[in-house]
C-alpha cells in the first residue's frame, strides 16, 4: 500500500512538472497582443522600407492613400511565398483607387535567418515590389494589430475618427490553386469600401506560418 502511494505522489509530481514547465513556455514564448477588431483605429507606425531606398514610411506618408491593404508576410514561408503574385495584382488593381498594399516583415531574423533586411531587400528588387516591403524590427506593430501569421491582412479606411481597421484575415480561400479561387476576402472588401458599403465578411481566418517571435 505504501509503495503505490509513493508511485502515485512520484506520478502527480511529475504531471504537475510537466504543467509547470509548459505554463513557463507559454509565458516566455507567446508575446502580448493589443490585437485590434474590425472597428477600431489603428494607430500610426515608423518602419523602415528595405525596398527602393531604405526610407521609413508610416501610414500617413502616401497623402493620397483612402487606405491601406496591410499584409504581414515572410520571406521563408511558403503561404507568403504563394500569394505575392496576388498581392501585386491587387496593389497594381486598387493602388489607383486609393487602397495600396503595405508588406510588413515582422519576423525576427535572430530566429529565421531567410527573413533578414538583406533577404528583404534582394526580395523586392528581385520580383519588382511595386509596394513597399517594411521591417517590423521590434515586433511592435505586428503586436498592436494582433498578427499571428503570415500573410495575415488588415485592410485599414481612412476616416474622421482616423485609420479604422474594416478587414482581417486571409487573402483568398485557396492559397495553392490560384485559378481556384472562389471567395476572393479582400478584393470583396476592397469593393464594398469603394462602393461606401459595409464589408459583408470582416473576419476570416488567417492561413499561413506563425510568425517568428523574438525570445525573451
Amino acid at each position: 500500500m505504501q509503495q503505490t502511494t509513493i508511485h502515485h505522489d512520484s506520478w502527480s509530481a511529475h504531471r504537475m512538472l510537466r504543467l509547470t514547465l509548459f505554463l513557463f513556455l507559454f509565458l516566455v514564448c507567446t508575446p502580448a497582443i493589443g490585437q485590434y477588431k474590425v472597428g477600431d483605429r489603428a494607430r500610426d507606425f515608423r518602419l523602415r522600407n528595405m525596398g527602393a531606398g531604405r526610407t521609413f514610411v508610416s501610414l500617413n506618408t502616401d497623402r493620397t492613400a483612402a487606405g491601406y491593404v496591410l499584409v504581414f508576410s515572410g520571406l521563408h514561408c511558403p503561404w507568403s511565398k504563394a500569394y505575392i503574385e496576388r498581392l501585386i495584382r491587387i496593389d497594381r488593381r486598387y493602388r489607383p483607387l486609393g487602397y495600396p498594399v503595405l508588406l510588413i516583415n515582422p519576423n525576427d531574423p535572430n530566429q529565421v535567418k531567410a527573413d533578414s533586411p538583406d533577404d528583404m531587400q534582394r526580395a523586392a528588387r528581385e520580383q519588382s515590389f511595386p509596394f513597399p516591403y517594411l521591417f517590423d524590427e521590434l515586433q511592435d506593430v505586428a503586436r498592436d494589430y494582433g498578427a499571428v501569421r503570415t500573410p495575415h491582412v488588415f485592410i485599414l479606411c481612412k476616416e474622421k475618427e482616423g485609420w479604422m481597421v474594416r478587414y482581417s484575415g486571409a487573402i483568398d480561400d485557396n492559397t495553392e490553386f490560384p485559378e481556384q479561387v472562389t471567395v476572393h476576402f479582400v478584393e470583396d472588401a476592397l469593393e464594398s469600401l469603394l462602393r461606401g458599403s459595409f464589408v459583408r465578411q470582416e473576419t476570416t481566418p488567417p492561413v499561413g506560418c506563425p510568425i517568428a517571435w523574438k525570445k525573451r
